[in-house]
């Protein structure tokens, strides 16, 4: 995954390079690509009425109303979790396998070293 800062846009935006192309999509679930071919005639609907600016006023209204906001905290652990393997994958030059139940790589105790910092002591987890 790549990260790109525009004049006039959103200051990062994620882009995924493929094989064939790249895509990018925004909070709005808009998708621009590198080719319209990469779609193969499907559709992607997007979030209408929601743009990213919003996450404030859906927060304090999530406040009065006591229910859970378009953007929660278990979607954010998520993408976060997805970022972080992206990440330990590329330092490590290959491809990973995630165990999302356990919170660890399958079988590769280098990569298992690199999902959190050694804590000074007395410090335990």
């Amino acid at each position: 995954m790549l990260m790109r800062c525009e004049p006039k846009r959103p200051p990062i935006l994620p882009i995924t390079p493929g094989e064939d192309g790249w895509v990018e999509a925004g909070d709005c679930g808009k998708l621009i690509l590198s080719s319209p071919a990469l779609l193969a005639g499907q559709k992607v609907a997007e979030i209408g009425g929601y743009p990213a600016t919003f996450h404030v006023r859906d927060f304090l209204d999530c406040v009065k109303t006591r229910s859970q906001p378009l953007a929660n905290a278990e979607a954010a652990c998520y993408s976060h979790i997805a970022c972080h393997a992206a990440n330990i994958a590329a330092f490590l030059g290959r491809k990973l396998a995630y165990d999302h139940k356990k919170n660890e790589f399958i079988g590769d105790e280098q990569a298992n070293r690199l999902r959190s910092e050694a804590l000074r002591e007395p410090w335990r987890l």
